[in-house]
């Protein structure tokens, strides 16, 4: 495609411009959230499962509470669609539920999310000291772990090792497409990198080590059905997979497939829960996050609900070992799980986003 010079110049206006509004969202996030608007608070998540038990277990005993609240469904266009939202001058959104680490690191950095007050980060940090940043709280974790069916294999690799290891353990494998550090910190492990030492990352050395697996990678894994489809049709004898979709294909074994899931390795994802910048609802969002935090009994429901978890100790008080076993945080496989450093991810995207994108489509 090529442009002249009227687009060109068009593109830097629109560019300037969007610069501008994100420098004042970025200004508005250190004052206080005005008052108010009338009419519901808005929750903009996944939708799916994700949305409807949320709403069943968070937002419904909020809004018995006093509170109004609408859900939206955007999988996959929070970030595009608030961007697009401050870019036109006005937030229609309110709280943006589970983003990504990735996702919530990269809001913040632009200026779409509005910072937690002294006094809302100071209360959420004493119940959960380890799940909030100071633009979100940590909600629905996930670890990438090793999944294999042991019935179409004659060994399970249980370490990013093995993973690697075609040889030792022949069958076709998968990886997930979306985020392409998750495949490097395997790969990296697996190269001999301590699981505390993987970031900052060796770019290289990850895209080296991982086309030692090209060949036997089948499909690169989309979503959360995808992944549990191709280990059900034969299609794939072994991924890394989220750990909820992982505990799903092991508790529902078939006569082709007996699903055995290793933690060593994992890959641990905090997701967010973050109160859009100009948000017309701002204070009852930082009402929500609180009303969730303060609420263990209903995130072990979520958790058992969904196998996705909360840096919450008190969840391990609420539930049955057989579950939380299956949880991020457990602590007897949480320790050695790799941190990922958005940060620097978002100094390296674009070279890393490239490369991935290289790596996947090729035959």
């Amino acid at each position: 495609m090529k442009f002249g010079v009227a687009s060109f110049v068009c593109l830097l206006l629109l560019t300037s411009a969007y610069q501008n509004t994100l420098t004042q969202a970025a200004g508005e996030e250190l004052g206080s959230p005005p008052p108010d608007a009338t009419g519901p608070m808005i929750v903009v998540g996944w939708g799916g499962i994700s949305n409807s038990v949320g709403q069943e277990l968070f937002s419904d005993p909020f809004v018995a509470a006093g509170n109004q609240v609408q859900w939206l469904g955007a999988p996959g266009q929070q970030v595009a669609a608030l961007q697009a939202q401050r870019a036109a001058g006005k937030t229609a959104w309110d709280v943006l539920n589970a983003l990504t680490g990735s996702q919530s690191e990269m809001l913040s950095q632009q200026g779409l999310l509005w910072k937690l007050p002294p006094d809302v980060k100071a209360r959420l940090a004493k119940q959960m000291p380890d799940g909030v940043t100071d633009y979100g709280v940590a909600y629905a974790t996930v670890s990438d772990v090793i999944a294999c069916n042991a019935k179409a294999v004659a060994a399970c690799p249980t370490t990013p090792k093995d993973f690697f290891a075609v040889d030792r353990f022949p069958g076709q494998r998968s990886l997930y497409v979306g985020d392409p550090l998750i495949a490097m910190a395997m790969a990296l492990q697996a190269d001999d990198v301590p699981s505390d030492k993987v970031f900052p990352m060796d770019i290289e050395r990850a895209f080296r080590k991982l086309q030692e697996i090209r060949p036997h990678i089948r499909v690169f894994w989309q979503s959360g059905d995808q992944s549990e489809q191709i280990f059900r049709s034969g299609e794939v004898s072994m991924a890394v997979l989220w750990n909820g979709r992982a505990r799903n294909l092991a508790m529902h074994p078939t006569d082709r497939m007996r699903v055995n899931v290793s933690w060593q390795g994992a890959v641990y994802e905090p997701s967010f829960l973050a109160v859009a910048a100009g948000a017309p609802h701002a204070k009852a969002g930082f009402a929500y996050l609180e009303w969730i935090v303060n609420h263990p009994d209903a995130m072990a429901r979520y958790a058992g609900r969904t196998s996705y978890g909360f840096p919450n100790g008190e969840l391990y008080n609420l539930l049955p070992a057989d579950i939380a076993q299956w949880l991020p945080e457990y602590p007897p496989h949480f320790a050695g799980q790799v941190r990922l450093d958005h940060s620097w991810y978002l100094q390296h995207k674009n070279e890393i986003d490239l490369r991935w994108k290289e790596f996947t489509s090729a035959r």
